[in-house]
């Protein structure tokens, strides 16, 4: 089947939507900038497949990013609602009333750059405005981390996960 290319407009943003389906999963890549800043934009990409959210409860997102040009300027934010609804248009389709994982890859080379100390907030920001709950976690340990200071005093130079539950 061939990609799904959509385009349309968000609040004060334009929005590019690619989206693919193989074998009952979606892959999806959303760009999103502001009108005025043509080549200045946000992209992330993103994961949804039926037998993991029905049997893992589990879809994911990555590669979350922003032109240094246009942060803070809500980009971020336009990009990471698109894909928590995304998780949840997919889970009115498929019928599942589970609570969802959505799994974001906090590397730690943003880690050691410093790029936590902004992106860490962000995430935890839209879980609050998304209406989500969500966790830290280091690796795939059993421990989950609901504040940043606990997360960084455990994490040391491992990778992390941002989780919402939707």
């Amino acid at each position: 089947m061939q990609p799904l290319n959509i385009s349309y407009s968000k609040d004060n943003y334009w929005v590019k939507e690619k989206i693919e389906f193989k074998h009952d999963e979606i892959y999806g890549t959303v760009s999103c900038g502001i009108f005025d800043e043509k080549y200045s934009f946000g992209e992330v990409e993103y994961k949804i497949g039926y037998a993991e959210m029905k049997n893992n409860k589990k879809t994911w997102f990555g590669y979350l990013e922003v032109n240094r040009k246009v942060e803070r300027r809500g980009i971020g934010s336009c990009l990471m609602d698109i894909v928590i609804e995304n998780v949840r248009i997919a889970k009115e389709f498929w019928n599942i009333v589970d609570t969802i994982c959505l799994s974001g890859w906090l590397s730690s080379a943003d880690h050691k750059n410093g790029n936590w100390l902004n992106s860490i907030p962000f995430y935890i920001n839209q879980a609050y405005k998304s209406n989500c709950k969500y966790e830290l976690r280091i690796n795939y340990d059993e421990n989950i981390y609901s504040s940043i200071e606990d997360f960084f005093a455990n994490v040391g130079d491992k990778d992390g996960h941002i989780i919402y539950w939707i």
